[in-house]
């Protein structure tokens, strides 16, 4: 039961961070889904750092890495957002727009990822 606590509250959590970012009106300076990029390169980001501190450090408890990698990054990222804006974009024929989310949210989560692993082990050094 703790752990499945821990996941709610941690998406919780990670749902409020994320909707915080989507409420930064930007839509009058693009069309481009800034929003769910912020918030899925930043969860990438935090995984990354979560992922190294857990790696570095094994006292950590199953508990809390349920908290912070599924519940809040997972609550934080918004794959179906994501997916729903890139359809959106191909539906108004904005093909390059489409193709530009893609590549960005795969290109720069990746990035994020591996630079937040990163940071720990140059920290660590």
């Amino acid at each position: 039961m703790e752990s499945y606590l821990a996941v709610f509250l941690g998406g919780g959590l990670g749902s409020i961070a994320r909707y915080s970012i989507a409420k930064i009106d930007i839509s009058h300076l693009t069309n481009f889904p800034v929003n769910t990029l912020t918030s899925n390169v930043l969860s990438s980001l935090l995984l990354g750092i979560f992922l190294g501190l857990f790696i570095q450090n094994n006292y950590f408890s199953p508990t809390i890495k349920l908290l912070l990698i599924t519940g809040f990054c997972g609550g934080f990222s918004t794959y179906s957002a994501f997916t729903f804006e890139t359809l959106e974009l191909f539906k108004f024929e904005k093909y390059l727009l489409a193709i530009s989310n893609i590549f960005l949210n795969l290109v720069l989560c990746i990035t994020f990822l591996l630079i937040g692993m990163g940071i720990l082990k140059f920290l660590y050094k």
